[in-house]
């Protein structure tokens, strides 16, 4: 069974299996079809049972990284919530989001010309597929703005973002620090519209914060920019494993 998988989830089975697709509206392919696909299948059993299992040892590895960079996030956040949220002494002065960053639409491509691989592409709720270029090359903080309203993304270096989601570039460069400030805000709050909830430039550049003293945001900057190469390492190493 383990073979069969990682089989269909090759490149060869995902070219082969776009002959079978049949519908206009909504692609789809039924179970006559698919009984018609010819697999190469070693004759060997044990063979079989070796490459699985070389496979499976590169998918543990995955599984792994995935699960440290879970645990990467969660560090960081507790140290935000100790330092800012918990310790109520820390001086803080409220400010404007728009005299903090500088607020845009995302440019990214349609949906229909989105790849399975290549540079990431980013919607309102994360990566929505690949394509061959990349319009931002440094890591953005990215929030939804339309379906997935106010959910917050540091997305990955050399990447493109949909309109779907607004790009903020903080001013003073303390990127790591204001994702991880918006991460703990309920942006949801402010979205308007009826039929399709949004939240609009002006929208966010009027939302308030509670800022504190920059040397304490550059302190916080320094020991979590270490836990965030961390996980950029763990997700290239994921990509090279993956590619393997």
């Amino acid at each position: 069974p383990r073979y069969l998988a990682y089989f269909l989830k090759s490149s060869y089975y995902w070219k082969q299996v776009n002959g079978f697709l049949s519908g206009t509206t909504q692609p789809g392919i039924n179970a006559t079809s698919l009984q018609k696909f010819e697999l190469f299948i070693p004759e060997d059993i044990n063979e079989q049972r070796r490459i699985a299992s070389i496979l499976s040892a590169f998918d543990d590895k995955i599984e792994l990284n995935n699960k440290i960079n879970k645990t990467l996030e969660e560090m960081a956040q507790a140290i935000f919530k100790e330092w800012f949220i918990k310790n109520q002494k820390a001086k803080t002065k409220n400010q404007k989001l728009g005299d903090l960053v500088n607020i845009t639409y995302g440019k990214g491509p349609a949906s229909n010309e989105l790849k399975k691989s290549g540079y990431p592409v980013y919607g309102a709720n994360g990566i929505i597929g690949y394509c061959d270029s990349y319009s931002c090359s440094d890591r953005q903080i990215i929030i939804g703005c339309r379906g997935v309203v106010g959910n917050i993304t540091l997305t990955l270096p050399k990447c493109t973002i949909t309109h779907n989601s607004l790009v903020l570039t903080p001013l003073n460069n303390r990127k790591i620090f204001l994702y991880y400030l918006l991460k703990n805000q309920k942006l949801d709050a402010i979205a308007g519209g009826s039929a399709q909830p949004q939240i609009t430039i002006r929208d966010l550049e009027n939302f308030e914060l509670a800022i504190p003293d920059e040397k304490i945001q550059d302190k916080f900057d320094s020991i979590v920019n270490i836990i965030e190469q961390k996980r950029l390492n763990n997700f290239y190493e994921n990509q090279k494993i993956a590619e393997l």
